[in-house]
């Protein structure tokens, strides 16, 4: 998983937020992108090198419901899905399986290569530290395969809207999630070099090329 694969080379981070309806693909086309959940279904990204989940979106993950475009409820669409390069499902934490993981026959199902989530330090080199997001998986595997710069896309750190479902009103609820993403953005922040990083802003377009 880790080869250091990008070394020399830029990385866009998809998340599945609702700024992810302003992206332009057409724009960075020389770097790696890295995509996740139902980032399968976006129309404005035209090429998945990479792709990552670990969340079935059943009512056991951070919903109290079977997410309609969840693992769950479209295991077909996603186990159909072939990214250009590789697809990678996790299946637990600390070597054993959460109810809100894949499983082994998931990964099968979907022709898709399999890892672990650890609750260890972010400077193991050979491990993805648990951070509940899949992003900050997705973050870590760019930074450990030696990214020179990356790119955040459609991160937008809100409880319960995705880029494909109707706005919601904030609550104090979505409040206390955007605190935690950014203390884990802070987490991050120490083990990586913060210059290489941008996280895209859509109300300045053209500030991430």
């Amino acid at each position: 998983m880790f080869d250091n694969k990008f070394t020399g080379k830029e990385c866009i981070v998809f998340g599945s937020g609702p700024s992810l309806n302003d992206w332009d693909d057409t724009q960075i086309p020389s770097a790696i992108r890295l995509t996740c959940n139902t980032c399968i279904f976006s129309k404005n990204i035209k090429v998945h090198d990479y792709f990552f989940i670990q969340d079935t979106g059943n009512k056991h993950s951070s919903r109290s419901y079977n997410e309609p475009f969840g693992y769950v409820s479209r295991k077909m669409d996603y186990d159909k899905f072939k990214p250009k390069v590789k697809k990678y499902y996790g299946i637990g934490v600390n070597g054993r399986r959460k109810k809100w993981s894949l499983s082994i026959k998931d990964a099968e199902d979907g022709d898709a290569e399999t890892y672990y989530l650890y609750r260890t330090k972010l400077n193991i080199p050979d491990k993805i530290s648990f951070m509940e997001s899949v992003v900050f998986t997705m973050v870590q595997f760019a930074v450990k395969n030696n990214c020179k710069k990356i790119y955040i896309v459609g991160c937008d750190g809100i409880k319960g809207s995705r880029y494909n479902e109707p706005n919601i009103n904030v609550t104090e609820q979505d409040r206390k999630v955007e605190v935690k993403w950014k203390r884990q953005w802070r987490l991050l922040y120490q083990y990586m070099d913060v210059n290489n990083v941008t996280y895209c802003n859509f109300s300045q377009p053209n500030s991430i090329l």
